[in-house]
C-alpha cells in the first residue's frame, strides 16, 4: 500500500512536472515569439519611416515625371497650334493674295479691252476721215470732171456753130473781111485748143475719180467688215 502510495505520489509528480515543463516550453515559446515581434517591431519601425520616405520620393518622383510628360504634351500641342495658325494664316492670305490677283487680272482685261476699243476706235476714225478726204476728193474731181463735160460739149457747140458761122460768113464775105475772118478764125482755134485741153484735163480726172472711188469702195466695204466683227466680238 505504501509502495502503491509512494508511486502514484511520484506520478503525480512526474505528472505535474511535465504539466508544468510543458507550460514553461509553451511560456518560453511565447515570451520568444513575443521578443521576436518586439524586436521585429523596434526594428521594423526605421524600415517603415525609410519605406515611407521611398515612397513619397517615389511619389514625388511620379508627380514630377507625370509634370514632365504632362508639360512635354502641352508644348508639344502648343507648338502644333502655332503651327496649325501659321498654316491657316498662310492660306487666308494666300487666298487673299489670289482674290487680290483675281481682281487685279480682271481689271487688267477690263483696261486692255478698254484700250484696244479705244485704240481700235482711233484707228476706225482715222480711215473714216480718210475715207471722207478722198471721198471729198472724189467728188471735186468728179465735179470737174463734170464740168469738163459740160465745157466739151459746149466746145463742141460752139464749134460747130463756129463752123456754120465760119461758112455763111465765107459765102457772104470773101475779099473785105478776109482779114477779119482770119481773125475769128484764129480766135476760133484757140477757143477749140482750150476746150479740147479742158476735154482731155476732164477725161484725166474722170479716170482719177473711178479708180478714187474704187478706193473708197474698198475702204468701206472693209470698214463694215470691222464694225461687223466688232459688233459680233461684244455679243
Amino acid at each position: 500500500r505504501q509502495a502503491a502510495t509512494s508511486l502514484q505520489q511520484r506520478w503525480r509528480a512526474r505528472m505535474v512536472a511535465s504539466a508544468a515543463r510543458s507550460a514553461f516550453t509553451k511560456l518560453r515559446t511565447s515570451t520568444v515569439q513575443f521578443q521576436q515581434r518586439a524586436r521585429a517591431l523596434q526594428a521594423g519601425k526605421p524600415l517603415r519611416a525609410r519605406f515611407l520616405q521611398q515612397r513619397k520620393a517615389c511619389v514625388r518622383l511620379q508627380a514630377a515625371v507625370r509634370a514632365w510628360r504632362a508639360r512635354r504634351a502641352f508644348v508639344g500641342q502648343k507648338q502644333a497650334a502655332v503651327v496649325l495658325q501659321q498654316r491657316y494664316r498662310a492660306i487666308v492670305l494666300a487666298r487673299q493674295a489670289s482674290e487680290a490677283f483675281q481682281q487685279t487680272k480682271k481689271a487688267a482685261v477690263t483696261l486692255q479691252q478698254r484700250y484696244r476699243a479705244v485704240a481700235a476706235g482711233r484707228h476706225a476714225r482715222a480711215e473714216f476721215t480718210q475715207t471722207r478726204n478722198a471721198a471729198v476728193v472724189v467728188q471735186q474731181r468728179f465735179r470737174a470732171m463734170t464740168l469738163a463735160r459740160q465745157a466739151a460739149a459746149a466746145f463742141q457747140q460752139a464749134k460747130k456753130a463756129a463752123v456754120v458761122l465760119q461758112q455763111r460768113f465765107r459765102a457772104l464775105v470773101v475779099g473785105r473781111q478776109a482779114a477779119a475772118s482770119f481773125q475769128q478764125t484764129k480766135q476760133a482755134a484757140v477757143t477749140l485748143q482750150t476746150r479740147f485741153r479742158a476735154l482731155v484735163v476732164g477725161r484725166q480726172a474722170r479716170e482719177e475719180f473711178v479708180a478714187q472711188k474704187q478706193a473708197a469702195v474698198v475702204l468701206q466695204t472693209r470698214y463694215r467688215a470691222l464694225v461687223a466683227g466688232r459688233q459680233e466680238a461684244a455679243a
